[in-house]
This record gives structure tokens, sequence and C-alpha cells, in this order.
């Protein structure tokens, strides 16, 4: 992935659709690629697109955001899909993460916590908005168990972990600890192995579940 996040949307409301665009455009970094108005349409043009991050609705005609997300996470893996949503449900969250989804946010955000969002989702972090995030905690606990203990970590890999757990990206970590962003990508990779984890949704669950961060 170069500089620019490619972004495909994905709802079946013009006026939601262009809301989200017009947020968007406020960051040169992104750019729109397509937009789908339903989830099969969805689907079809991220894989034409190879979108960066996919900003999905949950309830799609044709097929159902959750569905089009399993779908776009088998045959385009490298895509990033996260639900947008106004449904605030346990099951749901639990469902998008089971079908490959990145992240899950209610509608209710602001143009700036949505381009931080998907600069997270895009690096490879998972995005859940704060009110679902105890509920996400629980369910990726379930699937975090028998982890390798975090005793194997050192001081500034547990000092890097701590600040990927509270939402920090790459390029902040890299700017707090003073170290470049590829040097924060590299301690990532260790975690990642010493952890016996592949990614950093689950190096962050291994460290709530140890108590490494409230």
């Amino acid at each position: 992935m170069g500089d620019v996040v490619r972004i495909l949307v994905a709802d079946d409301h013009p006026l939601t659709r262009d809301g989200i665009k017009a947020a968007l455009a406020l960051d040169a970094e992104f750019e729109v690629v397509g937009e789908a108005s339903d989830g099969q349409e969805a689907v079809h043009l991220a894989e034409e697109v190879k979108p960066d991050v996919v900003l999905m609705d949950v309830r799609m005609p044709v097929l159902g955001g959750i569905r089009a997300t399993q779908a776009i996470s088998r045959t385009v893996p490298s895509a990033r899909v996260v639900m947008l949503t106004v449904e605030e449900t346990q099951a749901r969250v639990g469902e998008a993460i089971q079908a490959g989804a990145a992240g899950y946010l209610l509608k209710d955000i602001d143009a700036h916590e949505l381009a931080r969002a998907v600069h997270l989702a895009a690096e490879g972090s998972a995005v859940i908005h704060p009110n679902l995030t105890r509920q996400f905690i629980e369910e990726i606990r379930q699937l975090t168990r028998g982890e390798q203990s975090v005793s194997t970590l050192s001081a500034r890999e547990v000092e890097v972990l701590q600040m990927i757990a509270y939402g920090s990206t790459n390029r902040e970590v890299a700017e707090a600890l003073h170290i470049s962003p590829q040097t924060v990508k590299t301690y990532l990779e260790r975690i990642f192995t010493k952890l016996g984890v592949s990614d950093r949704t689950r190096a962050v669950a291994v460290a709530l579940k140890h108590g490494i961060v409230e």
C-alpha cells in the first residue's frame, strides 16, 4: 500500500454515501475508488478495484453487509472492511468480526473520528466504536485463549504494545518514542512472533487479557 489509502464506500442510501465521501475528502491521503449501493455490487467492485479499506453498511440490499464482508475477506484478503451502522448490539459485533471485519463503527462518529479509523484500519488495527469496545474485547478474548505468555516481551516492546492498544497509529508511536515508523513495524513483528498472533487486533487482546493495558 502506498501513501494514499484507497477506499470503497458501500451504503444503500445515496445521501449517506455523499456524506461519507465528503468527510473523507477532508483528508488528502484518502481516495474514494468506488461506491456501491448493495452488498453484491460491493463484492464485485472490491474484486475489481482492490481497495485498501471498505466502509460497509451492515444493512444492505441484495446481499447483506455481513455476507458481503465474508465474500470480500475471502476474495480480496488485503482489503480491510470496516462496518458502519446504527446498530449497537453484541451479536452484530460478533458476526462482523467472525466475517472478517477489521472494525465496527456507529454512524454517529464525526469526520475526524472516521478519518482516524480509516488510517488505523489501513495500518492493520482493529477499529471499534467506544460504546462497543467492551463487547468486542469479550469476543476477541474467546479467540485468544491458550496464547503464549507476555513475559518474553522486552520493556520497549511492551511500551509499543501499550500505545497500539490505546489506539495510536504507527506514525504516532514513532513520534512519541523518537524512532522511525519502520522501527515500529519491526517491533510489532517481534511482538506478533512472541505472542503467537498474526495481527495487531489479537496482540491487543492478549495485552488486555494479561493486564498490560486496562
